[in-house]
């Protein structure tokens, strides 16, 4: 993939979008910091300097799954009891549940 030169602010919502991808594509446990480096289109060491590890990184992306209602990550974190999907809007978190079956 074509690197992208953007801002520091705008290369980490890139980031981030990539990781939200990859969550989606192979489940928000699985996903890696390569998976997410090629799919950004950065180099590896980048998504740590902005991300740090992966729990962090892995938080930031939960947080947003649930800011954007984006429902098989947000599932997949209520079943691993992470933290930002337990305080998501019990709509949600029944909408999260009900699009497993």
């Amino acid at each position: 993939m074509k690197r992208l030169k953007l801002k520091a602010q705008e290369r980490r919502g890139h980031i981030l979008e990539a990781a939200l991808q990859v969550a989606q594509e192979t489940g928000w446990r699985k996903m890696t910091r390569e998976d997410i480096a090629d799919a950004a289109g950065v180099a590896c060491g980048l998504v740590g300097q902005y991300f740090g590890g992966m729990e962090a990184l892995r938080s930031a992306v939960m947080k947003e799954a649930v800011h954007r209602g984006i429902l098989p990550v947000v599932a997949e974190g209520l079943a691993l009891r992470h933290s930002a999907a337990l305080a998501a809007s019990p709509a949600l978190k029944r909408k999260a549940a009900n699009s497993l079956s």
